[in-house]
């Protein structure tokens, strides 16, 4: 059997698909480099955190009222220091009972109504400068859920431990 490079079906569709399989190549080939260097290195393990940081957890939610009870009181059950940790919920333009089920769940929760700029950033916007404003540098870091989340119990040490350890973004 004999095999034969025949250049007459390149067409010009057929060369842009190539090129852009190429591209897509060389862009993700640092991937496979880690997944490879994972294998033969192994799991990075942190070391204890020597300190407990004060953390504060920020929800933007809208219309969640059959989810945001779940995720408050699993933040709260960390196996963390109660009082390192706070939970801020704002809620954006919600219609349902989400302020209620949030602040039953034992989050701190403003309402926000600007309808001409709804939207997640728009919150954030809103609740992060409420934050520094009230709160000052109270916290050390935040972290950033959506409302349809659950949290493991252990997360927030072992957050902890990656903060201590110099990690600004996990």
């Amino acid at each position: 059997m004999q095999f034969t490079l025949n250049f007459n079906n390149l067409t010009p569709i057929v060369i842009f698909n190539a090129l852009i399989a190429l591209f897509f190549t060389v862009a993700y080939l640092y991937q496979f480099v880690y997944m490879i260097m994972a294998l033969f290195m192994g799991t990075v393990r942190l070391p204890k955190a020597k300190k407990q940081h004060r953390y504060a957890f920020f929800i933007a939610a809208h219309n969640e009222e059959p989810v945001i009870g779940n995720l408050v009181r699993s933040i709260l059950a960390q196996d963390y220091p109660r009082e390192l940790i706070d939970v801020f919920v704002v809620c954006d333009a919600c219609t349902d009972n989400t302020h209620e089920e949030a602040q039953r769940a034992g989050a701190i929760v403003w309402d926000r109504h600007d309808l001409a700029r709804k939207g997640k950033s728009w919150v954030m916007d809103y609740g992060f400068n409420r934050i520094l404003n009230e709160y000052g540098d109270r916290y050390e870091a935040f972290f950033i859920f959506d409302a349809d989340n659950i949290v493991s119990p252990d997360y927030v040490r072992l957050m902890n431990d990656a903060y201590d350890a110099g990690y600004l973004v996990c």
